[in-house]
């Protein structure tokens, strides 16, 4: 077979992969980006929203990651105050009731513990961020495809400053 030479194959490769999965990170970087029309258009922040899900083909990491940026802002805009913590399991409960298959997702779990992660690291640094999800994903990364022999020294060493690139 030919070799591919795509940014997701070189990525898998070296065991990094699990990188280019979408979390609420992805969201709150294109919602900064939104926010700036905001004030002329209050709306489009959530239409853009909706269309990067529907971009994606309302892919199981997506659709998480939709919700649960959805059901923070909602709390906040209610005072609710629901905790992060519980927004992020509570919106990964009720997407896995809609869609109970998604279970089999590896891509949908991945973006669930990257959220949760996420949450556990949020007082960190960047840098201590972006090394603990970086190890905290990579063993479960490694029940979805064979590691490269040195995976967790790339994602040592390689994994904490893409993250902070790519995010």
């Amino acid at each position: 077979t030919p070799v591919k030479n795509s940014s997701y194959d070189i990525l898998k490769i070296v065991s990094l992969w699990h990188l280019i999965i979408v979390s609420a990170g992805h969201f709150q970087v294109i919602l900064w980006f939104l926010n700036h029309f905001k004030s002329k258009m209050p709306w489009f922040p959530h239409l853009g929203l909706i269309l990067f899900c529907l971009g994606t083909g309302a892919q199981p990491p997506v659709i998480r990651a939709y919700f649960d940026l959805t059901l923070r802002q909602g709390s906040q805009q209610r005072k609710l105050w629901i905790p992060s913590e519980y927004c992020t399991l509570y919106s990964a409960c009720f997407i896995l009731l809609i869609f109970p298959s998604w279970t089999h997702s590896w891509s949908f779990l991945l973006s669930w513990l990257c959220g949760i992660l996420i949450l556990l690291l949020q007082r960190q640094s960047l840098l201590i961020q972006a090394l603990g999800i970086s190890m905290g994903v990579f063993p479960i990364a490694c029940l979805f495809s064979s590691p490269h022999p040195l995976g967790f020294l790339f994602n040592l060493f390689f994994g904490p400053p893409l993250s902070l690139i790519l995010f």
